[in-house]
């Protein structure tokens, strides 16, 4: 694992900050165990974000966590945990009818499991079928907390997954993303799906030293 080890010591307090939020407002309560990583568009920032949160909650495994490699249009996660391809996925859990133990790799170094993407592509068809709702029952009885990386929520794979979890974050880039992407983003979750917005690359305010993660607002 490299790049997002890193990553995570250039920001660390920042991505800290939005971990506290989540256990505080998300894992304390009864808000559920499911929560989506998506955003307006691709390249916002969402997978590193996981990723990263995925590493701090799991404690370095006194948390049962498990991240989920949903976005099967840009799967980017082997390329951090250095994973070699050919490891069945999300896309064969829904599409081949893979048993879900059999997609789960365990990053012990992380202390945290994954289920990457799998079979990738355009498999909305298959995303509101039984086998979803079996994934969602099966890893809420084994997890604490299921990080998904989402699809942009724009589109329809995002927007299906977005409803099966049970709340969501949605990160935005300084600099590219509209605003109006954002709102209609946070429409299209509606206030009782949307745990808190991100806004990734913030340039660095030399006062506080932080240029990563510039600020998250929670719902």
């Amino acid at each position: 694992m490299t790049s997002a080890e890193g990553q995570l010591t250039l920001s660390a307090e920042e991505y800290r900050k939005i971990a506290v939020q989540i256990e505080q407002g998300f894992l304390s309560g009864s808000e559920g165990k499911i929560l989506a990583v998506t955003g307006p568009e691709p390249q916002c920032g969402k997978t590193l974000l996981s990723l990263n949160l995925s590493l701090i909650l799991a404690r370095r495994g006194e948390r049962r966590v498990v991240l989920v490699e949903a976005d099967l249009f840009r799967p980017s996660l082997r390329k951090y945990l250095e994973i070699e391809d050919g490891i069945e996925g999300l896309g064969d859990i829904l599409k081949r009818n893979t048993q879900i133990d059999q997609a789960i790799v365990s990053v012990w170094a992380a202390g945290f499991d994954v289920i990457f993407s799998g079979q990738t592509g355009d498999l909305s068809d298959v995303m509101t079928g039984e086998a979803l709702a079996r994934l969602g029952s099966e890893l809420r009885s084994d997890y604490e907390l299921i990080i998904v990386d989402c699809p942009p929520v724009t589109l329809a794979a995002g927007r299906t997954l977005a409803g099966w979890a049970d709340r969501s974050v949605v990160v935005a880039r300084a600099g590219q993303t509209r605003r109006g992407a954002v709102e209609d983003s946070l429409k299209i979750l509606g206030p009782d799906k949307t745990f808190g917005l991100v806004l990734n690359d913030v340039k660095r305010n030399p006062r506080s030293g932080y240029s990563s993660y510039g600020g998250y607002y929670s719902a």
